[in-house]
């Protein structure tokens, strides 16, 4: 959850689930789900398959930059814009989850994303002449008895 909670605080979360009673896994090649009685069977690719009670999936996302790349652009995590979301190519531009920014972040959440997108039509219309700034705005991780220490501040 690099985009919503600092380091410190994943550890703290990841630790509230086990101290829950909830497996945490990370990493894992799903191959598949099936049923097992009354629990849910899931087939991980390389171990032995397991049981349990319920599965919760979290899938985060991965910025789709091979057009970009095979356009010629500059690319990291997602396509590498400055701070007017301009690519290494002048006539080009990005935004939203697919933007990586001078400050490394990615902006994958919706109100960031209409920033940029309106900040853009502006900008292109010659009505804006700043740089872009991201809104402020404050997600949260909402899990029952849980509160990060270190919020994130965007």
């Amino acid at each position: 959850m690099e985009r919503q909670l600092v380091p410190e605080d994943s550890e703290l979360l990841c630790n509230h689930f086990q101290n829950s009673g909830v497996s945490i896994l990370l990493d894992q090649a799903v191959q598949g789900f099936g049923q097992h009685g009354s629990k849910t069977k899931v087939d991980v690719a390389g171990t032995d398959n397991s049981d349990f009670d319920a599965v919760i999936i979290c899938c985060g996302f991965k910025p789709r930059t091979e057009l970009a790349q095979d356009a010629g652009l500059n690319t990291g995590r997602g396509i590498l814009v400055n701070d007017f979301l301009c690519t290494s190519d002048d006539n080009i531009f990005a935004l939203g989850d697919v933007a990586q920014l001078p400050n490394e972040r990615i902006y994958a959440f919706i109100m960031p994303i209409r920033s940029q997108a309106l900040w853009l039509a502006a900008y292109l219309n010659g009505d804006n002449t700043q740089p872009w700034s991201p809104p402020v705005f404050k997600p949260k991780a909402k899990v029952h008895g849980f509160t990060a220490e270190h919020p994130y501040i965007f």
